[in-house]
């Protein structure tokens, strides 16, 4: 198989690999754990082929530990193949009971696959107010495992769902008070992320994944001020949806950034709940297709203009 493209990426699903109940179980061992980094470090070598007793899996049935043994060979599997290809894996985020686990074993194939560059990433929502305490965290697990810490970093959808499932079982809102709020969490994740980037012997990449211009002038400001882009390894790529935000997309690409456009794939009914979550997480999009509209009309009239100087060709 030959991909031809530069540095391709895939976007991964780990929920398609296992049960939401495993998943919830290992991520309250990770939550638990005295030593995570042991914990991390344990699952990455299972996952390149030398794998111990995991202390904490002997409180798991028979039946969830034959699930982690098949998962294990699966992410094997998924990170030496993305490995050998150069291709890179953005681990999506789901619902925060999902999400600790999530992070163990994206920590994990880090730990087994990162060690000279981001091949796996996680994803970090920001809509959630644990954001920033969730990055520093699991930032730290990398630099302790002197691996490279690859981050997706995006709003997030699930609002309501989040909100009744804390009510539900009687949590705090997890989630923003409002959308300014999301901004604000938004753009201070990522002004530490970049201040983060910028210091010497930093083992990160960052994907800007957003709709939001008010985000990506805040990244292109600071990625100036730091000199990131004079680096000869890109430290900081953007992420949009394919056929939204191009007017962003293509200039970001004309000053030379990396700009990857996501493309999602596969049966209607699923794909189109999740396009409709990333247009309800983000409120700008609708904005943004008016804007593009009203640059391509102002680009059609200019062009016109140098084939005809009568004012009659306009039609306003």
């Amino acid at each position: 198989m030959s991909l031809n493209t530069s540095k391709p990426m895939l976007q991964l699903k780990l929920t398609a690999l296992l049960s939401t109940d495993l998943l919830v179980n290992i991520g309250n061992l990770f939550a638990g754990s005295r030593d995570q980094v042991r914990l991390v470090e344990d699952i990455s070598r299972c996952l390149q082929g030398t794998c111990s007793e995991v202390l904490e899996f002997k409180i798991l049935n028979p039946e969830a530990r034959l699930e982690l043994q098949v998962l294990m060979e699966r992410l094997r599997q998924i990170g030496q193949t993305a490995r050998d290809k150069g291709v890179r894996i953005l681990v999506d985020a789901e619902h925060t009971y999902e999400n600790l686990g999530l992070s163990l074993l994206t920590l994990a194939m880090m730990a087994a696959y990162n060690s000279t560059t981001s091949i796996v990433w996680n994803t970090y929502q920001c809509y959630l107010k644990k954001t920033m305490d969730n990055v520093k965290n699991e930032m730290s697990i990398a630099r302790r495992l002197n691996v490279y810490f690859g981050i997706k970093l995006v709003r997030g959808a699930y609002v309501s769902q989040e909100r009744d499932e804390a009510k539900r079982i009687g949590l705090p809102d997890p989630v923003c008070e409002n959308y300014k709020t999301t901004n604000d969490n938004y753009n201070r994740v990522l002004s530490f992320l970049l201040d983060t980037a910028s210091r010497p012997g930093a083992k990160i990449n960052i994907m800007v994944a957003t709709h939001n211009e008010e985000s990506t002038k805040l990244a292109v400001t600071r990625i100036r001020e730091y000199k990131l882009d004079r680096l000869q390894d890109t430290v900081v790529t953007f992420g949009h949806l394919l056929g939204m935000c191009d007017h962003i997309s293509v200039i970001l690409a004309q000053a030379g950034y990396q700009v990857y456009k996501a493309l999602p794939y596969g049966p209607v009914e699923m794909v189109m709940p999740y396009l409709a979550r990333r247009a309800a997480e983000n409120k700008t999009g609708l904005m943004g297709a008016r804007r593009e509209q009203q640059l391509l009309w102002e680009e059609l009239k200019r062009r016109l203009w140098r084939q005809c100087s009568c004012c009659a060709c306009f039609p306003y």
